[in-house]
């Protein structure tokens, strides 16, 4: 298929690498789009009603995300965060969200160290990836070993 025309929706601020890394429109008419790390956290919209509205909103911080638009670029929300550097999206025959997300080499051997994964993404979910000095302690609801992947992959990246 080829497009008529093309609209820009959202710009996203932040560098490359691990970035813009997928773009895929979901069984539900929403456009889906998946950013590493090295992609700022967009601070100008949340939903209403994302689960991430209250304690995420306003935050600049550096971690991999889900965004999710309307076709016409008039709804967008964070659909998810607390990746590092996603890469793929897919859905299921029920519709469900799966990504893989890459480990961080430099924290193999640390016990923060997370090994690359397969991801099932959910709407408000916060997988827990963060730099060293933001990793939260494990009695945090959403501390990584609480958020558990569909599947570890093992070293990688």
């Amino acid at each position: 298929d080829q497009f008529d025309e093309s609209t820009l929706l959202y710009r996203s601020a932040g560098g490359a690498g691990h970035g813009r890394n997928d773009l895929a429109l979901g069984p539900d008419g929403m456009i889906y789009s998946i950013h590493g790390d090295s992609v700022d956290l967009p601070t100008e919209f949340f939903d209403a009603t994302s689960p991430l509205s209250e304690h995420r909103q306003g935050q600049l911080t550096r971690e991999g995300h889900v965004l999710r638009f309307d076709r016409d670029g008039q709804k967008a929300e964070v659909f998810a965060t607390g990746l590092r550097n996603p890469f793929g999206i897919d859905f299921n025959a029920d519709g469900e969200l799966f990504t893989y997300d890459a480990d961080a080499e430099f924290d193999m051997g640390s016990p923060w160290y997370r090994p690359t994964r397969i991801v099932h993404v959910v709407r408000g979910g916060d997988f827990g990836w963060r730099g060293v000095t933001g990793n939260w302690p494990p009695y945090y609801p959403d501390h990584p070993d609480n958020a558990l992947p569909a599947m570890d992959i093992g070293k990688g990246s």
